[in-house]
């Protein structure tokens, strides 16, 4: 009896596990990124690596005299004119105990015209599984009186052991750029095979105390 009690308690508590979170950007320390100038401020060498994630930029973008910057402050990551292309990408995130998880991003424009010069202009967010493609679930090249740059979406990853998520972006004008202040992924743990050994384990001792 009390064994029973015991199996049905332990798969209870695993039952109501619920949804956790996976992975939450840190952007909590400031400065982790680039910033430049056409007048002496240089431009940090790419990548710079956060708590769990990685800024990177392909090609030296441009400069003027105003300040371009991709960086975190305050509990943000802002891109603010920065002159060319620009990523983020998370480390690898195990999903292994996982069949779906959704990926969330909360961003903000700033400015008035950010992404308005389609094509060079745009943002995008994407995933990786395993370390494998990109699959852009996110794009935007438009004016920013339209939709918002919040995006969310499910994937499956039913036998896959690592995620990335990321964001591509250019944005060039002054002051014109975004301001993400969370990327996370959340899913229901599936249940390990003991769990499901104790739930019959636990059929097992109900159908033997009826028959009692």
């Amino acid at each position: 009896m009390k064994c029973a009690i015991g199996i049905a308690a332990f798969i209870a508590s695993a039952a109501t596990a619920g949804t956790v979170t996976v992975y939450d950007a840190d952007f909590s320390v400031d400065g982790i990124g680039f910033d430049h100038t056409s007048n002496g401020n240089a431009l940090e060498a790419s990548p710079a690596v956060g708590p769990n994630f990685t800024l990177s930029y392909p090609s030296i973008p441009s400069s003027d005299t105003t300040l371009n910057f991709f960086i975190t402050g305050g509990g943000t990551l802002t891109s603010s004119d920065f002159g060319g292309a620009h990523s983020f990408e998370s480390f690898d995130i195990d999903v292994s105990q996982y069949d779906e998880v959704s990926i969330s991003f909360i961003n903000d424009f700033l400015g008035t015209d950010s992404f308005n010069n389609a094509p060079a202009e745009f943002i995008e967010y994407y995933y990786t599984l395993d370390g494998g493609a990109q699959t852009q679930f996110f794009f935007f090249t438009d004016d920013p009186n339209g939709p918002d740059l919040n995006a969310s979406t499910f994937v499956n990853v039913a036998g896959v052991s690592t995620l990335r998520v990321g964001l591509n972006a250019n944005v060039d004008g002054a002051g014109d750029g975004f301001d993400l202040s969370s990327v996370t992924v959340t899913g229901t743990p599936v249940p390990a095979p003991a769990t499901i050994a104790l739930t019959g384990l636990a059929g097992l001792a109900a159908a033997r105390r009826r028959r009692a």
